[in-house]
């Protein structure tokens, strides 16, 4: 296990979201990853909603979509990670390793694996995956990685993608886990390069 740094998070944007979402913080591959369950419990839920966020984002970003989701599919489970070196989730400090892609999906698979073991219905337990930007390729691998390893406990109802690349940027690892402001202002620098 490498060594982390805590991502410390706070302000009257964040207060709000410690009181819409609450604050649990898991143990997923040795590091502490902030996680938001929100809905009914895994058996009685008819589907689990895995929101998938991109590069400089974090799990609280879909708070909208959570907010209609409880009340329009009150009988679905909602989901979201605040993936390694984002949000409140520990941020790696020993390679950039921990920020390839391979490694992300690890992540949320050892997440939903969790989550499985609390599933006490029987069959595979219904899911939707939903990626925004870097999340979509996350989404897909993950889906991927569902269907060859993990069929019998899950299956996957439905894909939404938002805002994603048919090829990725080939970015340094460092530059996964800057602030989302910063990552603004550099926008524009990517903008060109992303539309050829």
């Amino acid at each position: 296990m490498g060594s982390v740094g805590q991502r410390f998070v706070s302000g009257p944007t964040y207060d709000a979201e410690v009181k819409l979402f609450g604050r649990t913080i898991q143990s997923i591959g040795g590091r502490s990853i902030r996680t938001i369950v929100k809905g009914p419990p895994p058996e009685s839920a008819k589907a689990s909603v895995l929101f998938i966020h991109g590069t400089g984002g974090r799990a609280a970003q879909f708070r909208h979509q959570f907010q209609i989701m409880e009340k329009s599919l009150p009988d679905f489970r909602l989901l979201s990670v605040d993936m390694q070196g984002h949000g409140e989730s520990d941020r790696p400090t020993d390679s950039d390793s921990h920020y390839t892609p391979a490694e992300l999906t690890t992540t949320l698979l050892s997440f939903l694996q969790e989550e499985r073991k609390e599933h006490k219905g029987d069959g595979p337990h219904s899911l939707v995956l939903v990626g925004h930007s870097l999340g979509t390729l996350l989404a897909l691998l993950l889906f991927k990685r569902l269907c060859l390893e993990a069929k019998d406990a899950f299956k996957i109802h439905g894909l939404c993608l938002a805002g994603g690349r048919a090829k990725p940027l080939a970015l340094p690892g460092w530059m996964l886990s800057m602030p989302a402001w910063i990552l603004e202002i550099m926008r524009p620098l990517f903008r060109e390069k992303s539309n050829q």
